[in-house]
């Protein structure tokens, strides 16, 4: 996959819950490095075909790490597929809130044992699928939910602090 090659660009961003997606073409220098792989791109805004960006991308094979300097701006960003970010924990907040309503329901629709098997049966099968099926997980979602907010806050904070500053990375 070394040589040149013609891209296509997607920079996807969320800022007060508002979408905005810029799509860029233009052209790439791939090279195979010994850390991984190195690309060199000029691209052109396509919806108004003023605006160019040039970047310098690392690709680390054994950190997972893409290190992205863009020419035009003068600073560096360092992605690290592991590094965790606020609207990530966000996701996990909500899926918590999934969670808990998928297991509730699960409970009431655990009533129709009482249907199929009526008397004492149904109701120690149902409260074995309560007790041991529902409540444990909608326990955990309500004792974990309270601490991923305050990841959450802490991480739009720390995002936040580093949006006001001027970017630059130490590993660069």
């Amino acid at each position: 996959m070394e040589g040149n090659t013609q891209i296509r660009i997607a920079s996807r961003s969320v800022f007060g819950g508002v979408e905005d997606v810029i799509r860029m073409e233009g052209s790439a220098a791939v090279e195979k490095t010994e850390y991984g792989w190195h690309l060199q791109y000029e691209a052109v805004n396509c919806e108004d075909e003023k605006s160019t960006i040039r970047s310098d991308v690392k690709l680390e094979n054994e950190t997972g790490r893409a290190i992205v300097v863009n020419e035009g701006e003068g600073y560096g960003l360092l992605l690290d597929p592991a590094a965790v970010t606020a609207s990530q924990v966000e996701l996990l907040v909500q899926e918590t809130c999934v969670a808990e309503v998928v297991h509730t329901a699960s409970i009431l629709l655990g009533l129709g044992a009482l249907w199929l098997w009526p008397g004492w049966g149904g109701v120690v099968l149902w409260l074995i699928w309560f007790l041991l099926a529902n409540l444990p997980f909608i326990l955990i979602q309500r004792y974990n939910r309270p601490r991923l907010m305050r990841l959450h806050a802490l991480l739009q904070r720390r995002e936040q602090r580093k949006g006001t500053h001027e970017h630059s990375d130490t590993d660069l």
